[in-house]
């Protein structure tokens, strides 16, 4: 598809909705903050469009998504909110390819991701967690992170 402008808010309203999937379009604007009304949405899939600003908040209400959580690609900016630590079914947290810049401490204590992709941001830094004893991928490459880390790897068996 090649559809365009912004996401409406009006989303929200879609109380019975399953899947969001927007994907590889020219979406434009913010995620709008709606969008974590839809409490039983399994799968959101929003990366490969010109998606900005920060992202929500509220999207950390979202429980119910399952195995992957992907709004690569785009120009969002900012922190990663700490309640996206609140989904405890996601598996893969791809944020690559944007313009993020926080550190997200507040990820340290989800245990179900196997795979996180924080590729090309703009990360400083990047706290490990021991509590990621089931994380198989790590992709920090292409950021501004200045940091020690081999220390803090330790007890993270499942690396590949």
């Amino acid at each position: 598809n090649q559809l365009t402008g912004s996401i409406p808010s009006e989303v929200g309203l879609l109380s019975e909705l399953y899947q969001l999937l927007l994907y590889n379009n020219q979406l434009t604007g913010s995620i709008p903050s709606e969008v974590g009304l839809l409490s039983g949405l399994r799968r959101l899939h929003l990366f490969s469009n010109q998606l900005n600003g920060t992202i929500p908040t509220e999207l950390g209400s979202l429980e119910n998504l399952e195995a992957t959580f992907n709004l690569s690609s785009n120009v969002l900016t900012g922190t990663v909110p700490m309640e996206l630590g609140n989904m405890t079914n996601i598996e893969k947290l791809h944020l690559s390819n944007n313009k993020l810049v926080d550190s997200m401490l507040h990820l340290g204590n989800s245990a179900s991701f196997t795979y996180l992709n924080l590729s090309q941001n703009e990360l400083i830094s990047f706290p490990f967690s021991h509590s990621w004893k089931n994380l198989e991928v790590l992709d920090l490459t292409e950021n501004k992170i200045n940091q020690e880390i081999s220390v803090n790897l330790d007890g993270l068996s499942s690396m590949k």
